[in-house]
């Protein structure tokens, strides 16, 4: 810290090599000590002494573009019963405007998960999770041409309903009490609509906030409450793996069209 200034200039930690000294989807930090003073006037302070910088990957995978197909079908050889909570999370980007009412996203059944772009309700650039009779949507109105992680909470507990986007709060809403689901379906998209998808997992718990943003871009596959995590980084083929290992394979309705160099974060 030069005379006068109270920070130091910027320091930049490179570590190298880094592929294959971290996990994709684990959160590392790295100590940063303060590990003299040239000077005796200003003892260091033992609370302040390190810091903790955290690794931040730059991922660079394939996405499906469901503009060619009608979605795609998740096997379920699990079905889920009296379910009191869910996260469901994706990376989306439509990639031809205007938008439209009724662009699928995520949906499940037969207790109704239905998210979607648009509706005569709301704007058709708007996303609206429909869910045990009721229709919360967000306040964002969404871009064409623009990577967004989405992500819907419901605590049954809290009886609360929450919209993110790219790990912000975006809206909130009371959930309808005492609500449950029973799911033996899941699909996304449907109709040919021009939407590209990467990181869709549902969970079997209300995430946080905190945990949203800090895993946009991947996470462990073995994460407890990690019901299906699909990937869509294949690249090639109509067949989407499940990387949990918990068999929700699914397959694309039509012909998947793949692209390839999808930063994130972008």
């Amino acid at each position: 810290i030069r005379k006068g200034s109270s920070i130091s200039e910027t320091v930049q930690v490179e570590i190298s090599p880094l592929e294959g000294a971290v996990e994709v989807g684990t959160q590392y930090l790295v100590p940063i000590e303060v590990a003299s003073l040239s000077s005796n006037d200003f003892p260091i302070l033992e609370s302040s002494k390190v810091l903790y910088a955290q690794i931040q990957q730059v991922l660079v995978n394939p996405a499906l573009d469901l503009s060619q197909a009608n979605g795609v079908n998740f096997a379920i050889p699990d079905p889920i019963s009296n379910l009191k909570a869910f996260t469901v999370e994706m990376r989306v980007r439509v990639t031809k405007g205007p938008f439209r009412n009724n662009m699928t996203l995520f949906a499940a059944y037969p207790d109704e998960i239905y998210s979607r772009f648009g509706d005569v309700v709301i704007s058709p650039d708007q996303l609206q999770i429909k869910y045990k009779g009721v229709q919360p949507a967000s306040r964002t109105r969404f871009s064409v041409n623009q990577w967004y992680h989405i992500a819907y909470v419901f605590d049954g507990q809290a009886n609360s309903f929450r919209i993110y986007v790219n790990g912000v709060e975006d809206a909130a809403t009371s959930a309808p009490p005492g609500s449950t689901f029973q799911l033996n379906q899941m699909f996304f998209g449907a109709n040919g609509h021009p939407i590209q998808v990467q990181e869709l997992r549902f969970w079997t718990q209300a995430r946080t906030g905190v945990q949203l943003l800090n895993n946009m871009c991947a996470v462990n596959p073995q994460s407890e409450g990690l019901y299906g995590y699909w990937k869509f980084d294949a690249g090639q083929g109509s067949t989407i793996a499940d990387v949990t290992g918990h068999g929700h394979t699914g397959t694309v309705n039509g012909t998947p069209l793949w692209v390839t160099g999808i930063r994130c974060p972008e």
